[in-house]
């Protein structure tokens, strides 16, 4: 790691994050990009998702903007008078029981990763911020269910196959939106909502599902951009939980489908999770010019970044 520069002036990011956040959900703020927020009548709120887009409510946006005000010590249930909590309960769809890609989005499909388990995740997010909510509570309990069936009629634990688009409830087989980056590392994202469904429902079956998916994604790896990152962080409390363990050991290639072998971009990412303690042993960073090694420990950093979002 470089050293640190001297002198060495570090923003408050505590105190920069607050009045972003302040700006961004003020429906009342004027100039150029804003109102970044508008509030509808119907009980919901929409938010750009690019500085010249119309807002929209997509949930990329809207929920994880809800948990990043959360996380820097502002209450997303009054925000410059307004309860934006009890408005991201538009999203969750009762009969599929999940959260949504977007507020009031109903059907039996569910996309893989970024149109549908991404948001589903960002739910359980907010519902662990806000634990003494029924309502919240409510939705994990269906998203961890939800999930359960999807990894059940995708094979696991004995025959998994998380090499599809999605699912569909109601037809009880795969489905999703035809984007075919979402097949890449899309198990994690099964493996991530069952691991913690596991942990607080005790089902044995389900941390036994997300161990499935994540061996699935180690003989099978890839990323949709960062579907990767939580793969080590999972397999590493996996090793903890009294399933089978969990050697990791995989280079993660930016892959881009439809695309031969040597068009595809050659960004590599290295994932380590032994399920030994690992203290003195280093690595030999890929494509390293200098082939100095890095200690494993750094490793860390990026399951870590993750675990605070994901909790």
């Amino acid at each position: 790691m470089p050293a640190l520069p001297s002198p060495l002036a570090v923003r408050n990011w505590n105190e920069v994050s607050r009045a972003c956040y302040k700006e961004v959900f003020d429906p009342r703020k004027q100039g150029e990009g804003f109102p970044a927020v508008l509030v509808d009548g119907d009980g919901t709120f929409r938010m750009k998702s690019y500085l010249k887009h119309q807002p929209d409510t997509e949930g990329l946006s809207c929920l994880s903007s809800i948990v990043g005000a959360k996380f820097c010590g502002l209450d997303p249930r009054n925000l410059n008078d307004i309860d934006f909590l009890i408005r991201t309960k538009t999203w969750n769809d009762a009969e599929a029981g999940v959260i949504r890609l977007r507020s009031g989005e109903k059907g039996p499909n569910i996309s893989a990763d970024i149109y549908g388990y991404w948001p589903a995740i960002m739910g359980l997010e907010i519902a662990s911020l806000y634990p003494e909510d029924p309502d919240l509570k409510h939705a994990a309990e269906t998203t961890f269910q939800a999930f359960h069936q999807i990894a059940n009629g995708l094979g696991a634990p004995a025959h998994p196959d998380f090499g599809g688009l999605g699912w569909n409830f109601r037809a009880q087989c795969p489905g999703g939106r035809d984007e075919p980056m979402n097949r890449l590392g899309n198990a994690t994202s099964v493996a991530w909502v069952l691991m913690v469904g596991g942990a607080n429902t005790g089902s044995r079956d389900m941390l036994e599902c997300s161990r499935a998916a994540m061996e699935w994604h180690i003989e099978h790896p890839g990323r949709h951009e960062i579907s990767h990152v939580m793969g080590p962080l999972i397999a590493a409390r996996l090793n903890t939980m009294g399933v089978e363990k969990l050697d990791v050991l995989f280079w993660t290639k930016q892959q881009s489908i439809g695309q031969a072998p040597e068009q595809r971009s050659h960004n590599q990412f290295l994932t380590v999770v032994l399920q030994r303690p690992v203290t003195h042993e280093r690595f030999i960073p890929f494509g390293s010019s200098d082939r100095r090694p890095l200690p494993c420990t750094l490793l860390g950093v990026v399951p870590a970044l993750h675990s605070a979002v994901l909790g």
